[in-house]
């Protein structure tokens, strides 16, 4: 697992401790957390896919097209993406500003 999955995780977690919600049911605060985690992947790929240029959109088509493994989409971005690390701290901080303000 990357570090920036970890990352992810983490901020997921986090954010659902500062919710301070009662759950009892371990098996839906899992699920909550997975959910978190999921809106944060979703919001990181949207924004990179912003920022990606047109040819390097249509090579990113292309490698989803084909199917390719995780690993290789996650090389394609890390190589056509300088700020990685900067997109996932401000969408982290978008998701958790959503959630703690609802």
């Amino acid at each position: 697992m990357s570090t920036d999955q970890l990352q992810i995780i983490d901020a997921a977690k986090k954010i659902f401790e500062e919710l301070s919600l009662d759950i009892q049911d371990i098996d839906v605060r899992e699920q909550m957390v997975r959910d978190i985690e999921q809106s944060i992947q979703e919001r990181i790929m949207a924004r990179l896919v912003q920022v990606l240029s047109v040819e390097q959109q249509h090579q990113l088509d292309a490698l989803i097209t084909r199917q390719a493994t995780p690993e290789e989409i996650q090389e394609f971005v890390s190589a056509s993406v300088s700020n990685i690390p900067t997109i996932i701290a401000e969408v982290i901080v978008e998701i958790r500003n959503e959630y703690l303000t609802q």
